[in-house]
């Protein structure tokens, strides 16, 4: 069952308003519902029991938005710090596999490792 808090925080952060998703994740509702389903279907980010992939994005974007320490993300999703952390990387990897399509490069040559 997921905690009243945080589920009042999701609603309140990703259904509500453009307003402060933009705020919060630097991104709209549509926007991000897109992202939501790219990492979950082209880069297989899994959903789990009681974190599903929004709220796993959602951290993510947050954490980047505004270059918190895991501690305040940990408060600010009702989530332990283990569980930021690792969801955190897991959407991580998956972008940087999808970075193809996610990112357009413009005028940089692009150097291969």
């Amino acid at each position: 069952m997921l905690h009243p808090e945080r589920k009042e925080y999701m609603k309140r952060l990703l259904y509500e308003s453009d307003v402060t998703c933009i705020q919060q994740l630097r991104m709209n509702r549509a926007t991000f519902v897109i992202l939501c389903r790219m990492v979950e279907i082209d880069g297989k980010l899994k959903a789990y029991r009681y974190l599903q992939i929004d709220e796993q994005v959602a951290i993510f974007l947050y954490i980047l938005a505004h270059h918190v320490k895991n501690r305040v993300s940990k408060f600010q999703f009702h989530r332990s710090g283990e569980a930021t952390n690792k969801h955190f990387n897991n959407v991580v990897n998956v972008v940087i596999r999808l970075e193809k399509e996610l990112f357009k490069f413009i005028g940089v040559r692009r150097v291969e490792p």
